[in-house]
């Protein structure tokens, strides 16, 4: 197929989107979008030759980029309008699942918001990999625990529950803290800055327990507390180093808890496992190595755009 391929970039992985779809034989024609709210148009010409576009955001035709002639036109060529996307927790779903409308396919990577639309064209299809951005490397375990990531900016302190958590660790054991919003929000506790992927995958082979806490960043009531699947999640288990994350059933139909990685239920229940953890760092490694054939043989975001087209060209 010829793809027009409509993107922004984000810590090189959404070009990458483009040159999977071209190792599994598809044409590729990039446009570079700036960012999600780019304002402008795109221009008409970039459908000539096209099959297919492929918007990495709705924010695109939210936000008027692609504006409604591009639209149009995509629809009077009989080009399919294809999007792999989550949702804007900025927005209450009913306002956003809206922008969802113009496509012809919509693989979003919530589970639980798919249940809640309910809507045939919109299925679901979780976040992957890259492989040559995710790998083991030689183990020099200098850290205890980790956390790589950023606080719920959308609450006050009070309600953010990734900070209430992590002071909760951090009370109690040596932890390294990655991500500069946090320093205005955990005050006392040291944190460390982070700024790409080389960074991310040093500090994963690092550390003997890589802790996720993967809750989405919303203000809105119908948001709070809800699971939402992280690229780390794929990440960590890739580097073959231990993965510890809060249980969701949309998680364990992915990783089998002790067996890919480990899941906790609550803040008491993770302390728990970190002192079991702490204890038994060969069980630790022995999953994180059943994680790390999971993931590379399952996982990698060439399995999720192969199972796409499969999708769209109707072979599933």
């Amino acid at each position: 197929m010829n793809i027009l391929y409509l993107y922004h970039e984000y810590f090189g992985r959404r070009k990458k989107y483009g040159e999977v779809m071209k190792s599994l034989g598809h044409n590729v024609r990039y446009y570079h979008m700036g960012n999600k709210s780019k304002k402008g148009k795109i221009p008409i010409t970039t459908l000539n030759g096209i099959d297919l576009v492929w918007s990495l955001s709705t924010f695109y035709n939210y936000y008027g980029a692609m504006d409604e002639d591009f639209i149009s036109e995509t629809k009077k060529r009989e080009i399919l309008l294809v999007t792999y996307t989550t949702i804007s927790t900025m927005h209450p779903l009913n306002e956003w699942a809206k922008t969802f409308d113009i496509y012809d396919y919509v693989f979003l990577q919530n589970r639980e918001i798919v249940n809640k639309l309910n809507n045939p064209k919109i299925m679901y299809m979780p976040f992957g990999y890259h492989p040559d951005q995710y790998y083991p490397m030689k183990k020099n375990l200098k850290y205890d625990i980790s956390f790589m990531g950023s606080p719920q900016t959308n609450l006050p302190v009070e309600q953010d529950l990734r900070c209430q958590i992590l002071k909760l660790v951090a009370d109690k054991y040596p932890i390294r803290i990655y991500g500069k919003q946090f320093a205005n929000r955990l005050k006392g506790i040291k944190v460390f800055p982070f700024k790409s992927h080389r960074e991310q995958r040093n500090v994963y082979n690092s550390t003997l327990i890589n802790l996720d806490i993967p809750f989405i960043n919303s203000s809105l009531d119908e948001y709070r507390n809800l699971l939402h699947l992280k690229n780390r999640f794929f990440e960590v288990p890739a580097c073959k180093s231990f993965h510890l994350t809060m249980r969701s059933p949309e998680f364990e139909d992915l990783l089998q808890d002790k067996v890919h990685c480990a899941y906790y239920d609550n803040p008491d229940d993770l302390l728990d496992k970190i002192v079991y953890y702490l204890k038994r760092p060969h069980e630790a490694q022995e999953i994180a190595e059943q994680g790390y054939i999971e993931v590379k043989n399952k996982h990698t975001f060439r399995h999720r755009f192969a199972r796409m087209f499969e999708i769209i060209e109707g072979v599933a």
